[in-house]
């Protein structure tokens, strides 16, 4: 641990704080966080705010389980929908169809509701 970036750890740091703003312990007095298993989730600047927000807590995921994390099912579609098989001549060019891309998904919300909160397929079925 540790070579990751600081940018990883203090971006995850700053966005625990920001639950526990938003997730006030008097209103809320257990919140769950499930995580991946990026590096940066155990770094000393995440737990430090864990230890200050004593209502938050942190669950890991299984390591190799995608499938779990929903975020991964939209990615994957963003992904797919915005650069597979597909060869840009600019960066410029990419940027632009991932932009498009992510303003389709703003226009079909039920599809994205339905990638997030739909039962994850167990692995190696396709």
């Amino acid at each position: 641990m540790g070579d990751w970036p600081d940018g990883y750890q203090q971006a995850f740091a700053d966005h625990l704080r920001h639950v526990g703003r938003i997730y006030p312990k008097d209103r809320h007095p257990s919140v769950v966080l499930l995580i991946d298993s990026a590096p940066w989730h155990r770094e000393k600047q995440a737990n430090e705010v864990l230890a200050e927000n004593p209502h938050l807590r942190s669950e890991r995921l299984p390591s190799d389980s995608p499938q779990l994390n929903s975020i991964e099912r939209f990615w994957k579609k963003l992904r797919r929908r915005a650069n597979h098989n597909r060869l840009f001549d600019t960066v410029a060019d990419l940027k632009s169809s991932i932009r498009s891309s992510v303003k389709y998904f703003q226009s079909v919300r039920s599809t994205v509701r339905s990638l997030i909160e739909g039962r994850p397929k167990p692995r190696g079925i396709k």
